[in-house]
């Protein structure tokens, strides 16, 4: 809990969107660790405070400067502190189904749950026993072992686990069972990877092309979204994605303008052609429907920043303000 206050206080944390959890594979039948146990709204605070205080006085030299932190803090806000701590016990199974609860928070399916947990708690302890032995080496106080494992960190080392267990974790949805709504459609025509396509001519010849780009693109993003929620696929796998897809094109762009061809829509067509047949992997898995890219290239295309582009002259004829 001291630890805890001085990186509140060191402004490494905030109240307003950090959970703090003490986990303990041992029951706790009393004390302040099981009022703690309660939800927030039904703790006795006063109790609780009380406590604490009393624990803090007269505390083993070994943790008397830890006491000392505790007891700085006033009791308002000590109050708002301890309302964001949670006491977890037993895990890993056990009567108060904290397996069942965790494996639920995680989107693991039931027949990976337990394999998933054992590893992601081996995992977690290393980083812990790291970061403690950094903290007590007087040596070794510049270290850049972070005071977190941070959200991001976390969900590729899960990503990494559920793989080693769960070997279909990015099968993507069909195409037509992700459903687009025609007025979503109607909304699309107005963005600007639609623009993109209108100056290459991609619907002259037929304008069922543009309505499959635009359904791409919203199925493109309704998958991308519920992977990232129930697969754990994270905004690195999806940025390594988007960078090989952009490579990708910039080589396939070079090569059409170097090839000369008719008209400059033509080339366009050229390259957006040979980009729309890749499918690098995510997340290091093949990827198994082909709207997925597609749909991530118009979404690439819809953004000022990432630079792609069909026509030669894309960005001079979009009006984009020059760098």
């Amino acid at each position: 809990i001291a630890i805890w206050i001085q990186l509140l206080e060191a402004g490494e944390c905030s109240l307003d969107d950090t959970e703090f959890y003490l986990v303990t594979n041992q029951r706790v039948n009393s004390g302040i660790a099981s009022i703690l146990m309660r939800p927030a709204n039904e703790r006795d605070k006063k109790a609780l405070v009380k406590a604490i205080r009393a624990a803090l006085k007269g505390p083993p030299e070994s943790w008397s400067a830890s006491a000392a932190v505790v007891s700085a803090m006033p009791d308002a806000k000590l109050i708002l502190f301890l309302d964001r701590i949670t006491v977890a016990t037993s895990p890993y199974g056990g009567e108060d189904g904290s397996l069942a609860h965790f494996a639920t928070r995680l989107n693991l399916p039931e027949k990976i749950a337990r394999p998933v947990m054992e590893d992601l708690r081996g995992w977690v302890g290393t980083i812990v026993q790291q970061h403690l032995l950094a903290r007590v080496k007087a040596s070794n106080t510049e270290t850049t072992l972070p005071t977190f494992i941070g959200v991001e960190d976390f969900r590729e080392q899960l990503t990494r686990v559920k793989g080693r267990h769960f070997d279909d974790r990015l099968t993507l949805r069909a195409a037509e069972d992700i459903l687009v709504d025609a007025r979503e459609k109607d909304s699309a025509r107005s963005e600007r990877f639609v623009r993109q396509l209108q100056i290459i001519d991609f619907d002259k010849d037929d304008v069922e092309n543009l309505v499959d780009a635009i359904t791409d693109f919203l199925r493109s993003k309704d998958e991308r979204t519920r992977l990232a929620v129930a697969n754990g696929v994270t905004k690195k796998d999806y940025q390594r994605y988007k960078t090989e897809l952009i490579d990708h094109w910039k080589i396939k762009r070079r090569s059409a303008i170097r090839a000369g061809l008719t008209s400059e829509a033509h080339t366009g067509q050229e390259v957006l052609d040979r980009c729309l047949e890749f499918r690098p992997k995510l997340a290091d898995q093949d990827v198994s429907e082909g709207y997925l890219s597609r749909g991530t290239y118009h979404d690439l295309a819809n953004s000022t920043h990432s630079g792609v582009g069909w026509h030669p002259r894309f960005s001079e004829l979009l009006g984009d303000k020059q760098a």
